[in-house]
């Protein structure tokens, strides 16, 4: 196995023809349709496109060996329009496979905070230590406004997260939503 450092189209330029057997990638999910064009959690480099790029896809088949597969991995609302990229570069026997894991953050409404809103009842805040630790942790460098009250004060204050009515008790922590633990694999293969 060979692994070359730089931009994929740029290195992919240099290989010949028919010369790679599998190609797996990685690009950014392009989740910008819904969000006024940041991408994934505001990020403006998920705005590339690249994922359904027609040269991409061509670029790949060019490298690869007839009977090659190729495997990308997408996001859940963008896998299709990925594979509708790789039908259109003439690869067949497109599917989907998954890749699952136990990690990641749900995207979720805490019903517990919901019910605590809906009443009207009004969480306080809450004092954490603040010491210089937390600025050598990050080098000194890039430090905040608030970082640098909190140096001066010794903490720094936060919501509170502790419920406050009796529905936000018994609900706190209950959410709508299950933590996403699957990302989509569009697999493909050049005809051999």
């Amino acid at each position: 196995m060979q692994l070359w450092l730089g931009d994929c189209l740029d290195r992919m330029q240099e290989l010949p023809e028919n010369s790679v057997d599998w190609s797996i990638f990685d690009p950014p999910y392009d989740l910008v349709s819904g969000d006024g064009g940041k991408g994934f959690m505001g990020k403006t480099w998920d705005g590339t496109g690249i994922a359904f790029s027609d040269n991409l896809w061509e670029t790949v088949y060019r490298v690869l060996r007839p009977g090659g597969a190729v495997a990308a991995f997408g996001g859940t609302r963008t896998f299709h329009r990925m594979a509708v990229a790789m039908e259109r570069a003439r690869f067949t026997d497109i599917g989907l496979t998954v890749w699952t894991y136990g990690s990641g953050f749900p995207k979720s409404l805490n019903l517990g905070k919901a019910f605590d809103k809906m009443h009207g009842a009004e969480r306080g805040t809450k004092r954490m230590e603040y010491t210089g630790n937390a600025l050598l942790r990050s080098g000194g460098q890039n430090t905040r406004p608030w970082m640098e009250e909190a140096l001066k004060k010794g903490y720094h204050e936060l919501p509170d997260d502790s419920p406050v009515s009796d529905d936000a008790k018994l609900w706190d922590g209950w959410g709508t939503a299950l933590k996403p633990a699957w990302e989509p694999v569009v697999v493909g293969r050049k005809p051999a």
